[in-house]
């Protein structure tokens, strides 16, 4: 079975037809990405679609994305490189109850991030959480001065001493 996926531009920027093989209905579609500096906002509009979630956009999204993808990939790893070209772009996702919300990393740590507590191993990508470390044998503030150069400038790491925890917002992947 082949379904039309709309959306998807070739090398030069303009739309071409793709097809998604499926072995049965219900069963998981696949696509083809090429996209070539196309606008960031196209590119959400499509991963919308393809989907099925809503977004809303942050004003201060823009750029232009270039993506080659010669091979099928599944609509969950699309999203995933959906969301590592929004990282690698400066933006991520906050998911909420109707909408994800596409803000500046800096200003996702503010926003209601999920939490990952020890023991939880949540799908690998490149969007915002807040992991709490709970530490056996060192001290929340020696550790953080350890791990302190390794963040990014976008990240949190925060030593709370009193239930010796480590907190750190940053992308799953990073993290």
């Amino acid at each position: 079975l082949c379904m039309f996926v709309p959306g998807v531009f070739s090398l030069s920027g303009s739309p071409r037809e793709v097809y998604a093989q499926t072995s049965a209905p219900a069963v998981e579609r696949y696509v083809t990405i090429d996209f070539n500096n196309v606008d960031i906002n196209i590119f959400i509009k499509y991963i919308s679609e393809l989907t099925g979630v809503n977004f809303v956009v942050d004003p201060s999204v823009q750029g232009q994305v270039t993506i080659i993808s010669p091979t099928q990939i599944s609509e969950q790893d699309a999203y995933r490189v959906f969301e590592t070209v929004l990282e690698i772009n400066g933006f991520t996702t906050v998911p909420g109850e109707a909408v994800t919300k596409i803000v500046p990393l800096a200003s996702a740590r503010s926003q209601s991030v999920d939490i990952v507590r020890s023991g939880e191993t949540p799908e690998p990508g490149d969007r915002i959480v807040t992991q709490l470390v709970p530490l056996k044998y060192t001290s929340p503030l020696e550790i953080n001065q350890v791990l302190k150069p390794l963040i990014s400038k976008t990240s949190v790491i925060v030593a709370h001493t009193q239930s010796g925890m480590l907190i750190i917002t940053d992308t799953m992947s990073n993290i």
